[in-house]
């Protein structure tokens, strides 16, 4: 009886621990829970903050693309005027104010990137690992908050500029068609 009551309990010691494992299969035993809490939500606020600059670069990527075709557009409506319907000069504008909008999408913004190593080392490099965690997560989450509104704003600048370049090119196909 001794026996069976000594297995199900190191069964059972034996289930608990091989289902922390799944759960955490690179937790440190000896590591406080907080610890290990923190360590999974710097890592995610980093990975976070890294998506989120990478979405700001994409934008500006994509504006790009479309201020060459708006550009090339407007410079081969004004090259043509001659021959084009009376209504090109309203087509040009409209180039002009998807150009613009597109422009102020990609000006030139500074984006947070969180802590500067050598700073956040000097001045946290003495706190405990607990310490520094915690404030490593603050200054992510302030950077990714501080981002969010610089970001947003890119990104309806290029939609603005995006849908202005579309309803132009649509009104250019009269105007080019009815010469």
């Amino acid at each position: 009886m001794k026996a069976r009551i000594l297995f199900a309990l190191a069964a059972i010691a034996f289930l608990r621990r091989s289902r922390d494992v799944r759960v955490h299969p690179d937790r440190d035993p000896s590591e406080p829970d907080e610890q290990a809490i923190l360590n999974m939500l710097v890592d995610r606020a980093a990975t976070r903050l890294e998506a989120q600059l990478q979405d700001a670069d994409e934008i500006a990527g994509k504006a790009l693309a479309v201020l060459a075709i708006d550009l090339s557009a407007a410079a081969v409506l004004i090259s043509a005027r001659a021959d084009l319907a009376e209504f090109w000069p309203l087509v040009v504008a409209g180039f002009g104010l998807a150009i613009v909008l597109l422009c102020v999408s990609i000006w030139p913004r500074t984006f947070d990137t969180g802590p500067e190593p050598a700073d956040f080392y000097a001045t946290f490099g003495g706190a405990s690992r607990l310490s520094a965690s915690r404030q490593m997560l603050s200054e992510l989450t302030y950077a990714r908050d501080v981002n969010s509104t610089r970001a947003r704003r890119k990104g309806q600048f290029f939609r603005y500029g995006f849908v202005a370049s579309l309803v132009t090119g649509l009104g250019a196909i009269p105007v080019v068609l009815g010469s």
